[in-house]
């Protein structure tokens, strides 16, 4: 299913599934490796379907754009004791020859605390290989798995990653490829009759529910999801991490240069910046609005014991936390919770047991 991407440019589409990729990549690296004090000596950058590291017109594919982020990055590593291991993998030989010659022309690819590992095989095998790598003591790891369709991320593939301890995913889904083939329905486990009912435009979003619904119920873990269209089809990233600070990571990567969880006009707004409507409530979007009454129904409900509980329910709704922030100082200027303000750095709200409490009218 689907064409190689790297005979020809990457289109559009593929330059921005990578630049989410970089995104991502330029925020996570430093959690592990910027901090005073180390936690995690192995850090474990998996990319299953790498290709040869380029385009036809040498446009940096996923392997390049590691190397690079981890370049900029190199100070850290030289002062820190930590080791980054690259995993790249793909079934097709020659393509991986091409990377091998490719990558020696970087120097990240020879700095003796990067060690790069590539390997022929399909995803399967090599997942099953490196698995034992992932869970290694003190090891961080990201998997980037940019399949050519939707098959190789099974419900069982996914439980697996899940329940690997400090390991963040990021995978490629091509969603409309649901509507059209019942058997990839069947692999991933999903219903055909919520697959018939759902809009084209909101299949990935359907996906990234499903893959949720997988979730054990004794294990918390966050999903995100970035959807990508290209002609009639919908594709897209989906994220998953178990700690909120990596689903906020990820969020934070998809509003820089795409303002927001899609490509594309996914909630059928129709804005348009060059003609606003008179009154400004109006140029919302519909998401946007949507996201606004839900918090406020929830603060109406004291739904939210502390700052913690609303953020996270800001961040898996695709927004930021300064998103929240304008809500609620909108809420309390009118009246509607006491007077307190909402500060939106990270040490305010996690962890859980020491994040601020959300004061409500005692009358209410």
């Amino acid at each position: 299913m689907g064409k190689d991407i790297h005979k020809k440019s990457f289109s559009e589409e593929t330059l921005q599934k990578l630049q989410l990729y970089e995104n991502y990549l330029t925020k996570w690296l430093p959690t592990f490796v910027a901090r005073k004090n180390i936690v995690y000596g192995r850090i474990n950058i998996f990319d299953f379907f790498c290709g040869p590291g380029h385009d036809s017109k040498n446009t940096p594919g996923s392997p390049i754009i590691a190397l690079n982020v981890i370049s900029d990055f190199i100070s850290y590593i030289d002062r820190d004791m930590v080791d980054i291991n690259l995993y790249f993998n793909d079934k097709d030989r020659k393509k991986i020859r091409e990377l091998e010659i490719y990558i020696k022309t970087f120097d990240a690819a020879k700095h003796p605390k990067i060690n790069i590992t590539i390997t022929v095989d399909n995803f399967e095998d090599a997942f099953k290989h490196y698995k034992k790598v992932m869970q290694q003591s003190k090891a961080a790891n990201l998997l980037f798995i940019d399949q050519n369709g939707i098959k190789h991320v099974t419900p069982n593939i996914f439980f697996e990653i899940v329940n690997i301890p400090t390991t963040d995913l990021l995978f490629f889904c091509s969603s409309s490829y649901l509507k059209r083939f019942k058997i990839l329905q069947k692999m991933i486990g999903i219903d055909n009759e919520r697959v018939n009912e759902c809009p084209q435009y909101q299949m990935h979003r359907l996906l990234k529910d499903h893959y949720l619904s997988l979730v054990p119920e004794n294990r918390r873990y966050f999903l995100g999801e970035f959807s990508i269209k290209k002609l009639a089809n919908v594709y897209g990233l989906i994220f998953g991490s178990g700690h909120i600070l990596g689903l906020k990571k990820f969020v934070e990567a998809c509003w820089e240069g795409f303002g927001g969880d899609a490509n594309f006009d996914i909630d059928e707004d129709r804005i348009n910046p060059d003609a606003p409507y008179l009154f400004a409530d109006m140029n919302k979007t519909k998401k946007l609005q949507f996201y606004e009454r839900e918090l406020k129904n929830n603060l109406d409900k004291k739904a939210f014991i502390n700052t913690y509980e609303l953020f996270a329910f800001t961040l898996l709704n695709g927004f930021l936390p300064k998103h929240a922030k304008a809500v609620f100082e909108s809420i309390v200027k009118e009246r509607i919770l006491p007077p307190q303000k909402l500060t939106t750095g990270y040490k305010s709200w996690y962890p859980p047991n020491k994040s601020s409490p959300i004061k409500y009218h005692k009358n209410k």
